[in-house]
């Protein structure tokens, strides 16, 4: 993060975070750069607070408070369901598959973030509000368009894998073991296709510690962890 993208973050920040106090306050800069090394380092709350000389509590105040601002105030600017326009900017950038609704650029256009790892992947699609639109097929879509090299006009799809149910707007592999040829190029070419989707969760790994470790705190205050650090990616 360079320091026209931190002063931009700060100046979106002010309106909500700005605070009058008896007491002299904590800047929102340096909230901010408490925040962002959370996230961006790991550890606990604990030996952050020690390393900025405040206390315990108010660390986990100041993560929280302005984890949920950046969610707040940038969610409906970058999380915002694409228009038209930009679903063919996102379509034209996807090369592995000419119809697919997916980010070229390893960006996370739609975060869900509501349950434990221990349910699997199609049941917190099926729960999530855009799985629900996505499933009964409300989805804001571009018209069909003709492949390349044919006369057969096609959905625009998403790539999904073998949890996700079959629809006319979700590609997934062909299940099975005893696959005939064409069965065998359609599952490599969508595996390539979902290599992008893995490599941008590996990203977010890399660039953000924290998801590298149990986090601290109620399930509450881990969902504005991870709204807040979302809006980065």
């Amino acid at each position: 993060m360079n320091v026209y993208q931190f002063e931009m973050l700060v100046s979106l920040l002010k309106p909500c975070l700005l605070k009058r106090s008896c007491r002299k306050p904590l800047t929102l800069e340096q909230k901010l750069c408490m925040v962002l090394k959370y996230l961006a380092q790991g550890g606990s709350s604990q030996s952050l607070a020690r390393e900025f000389c405040v206390g315990r509590s108010t660390m986990n105040k100041v993560i929280i408070e302005v984890c949920s601002a950046l969610w707040n105030v940038s969610s409906t600017k970058y999380m915002s369901q694409p228009t038209e326009r930009e679903w063919e900017g996102i379509v034209t950038d996807f090369w592995e598959n000419p119809n697919g609704f997916y980010d070229a650029n390893y960006t996370f256009k739609c975060v869900d973030v509501r349950d434990y790892g221990l349910k699997n992947d199609g049941s917190v699609f099926a729960a999530s509000a855009f799985g629900q639109l996505l499933l009964t097929e409300n989805v804001t879509c571009l018209p069909h368009r003709m492949l390349s090299g044919s006369n057969i006009y096609s959905p625009y799809t998403f790539v999904g894998d073998a949890a996700l149910p079959l629809k006319s707007c979700i590609m997934k592999p062909c299940p099975g073991n005893n696959l005939c040829a064409a069965e065998t190029i359609f599952n490599y070419r969508l595996s390539r296709s979902m290599k992008t989707v893995e490599n941008a969760v590996g990203i977010l790994g890399v660039r953000w510690q924290i998801y590298n470790q149990a986090i601290a705190g109620s399930a509450r205050n881990c969902n504005e962890y991870c709204y807040g650090y979302n809006v980065f990616t």
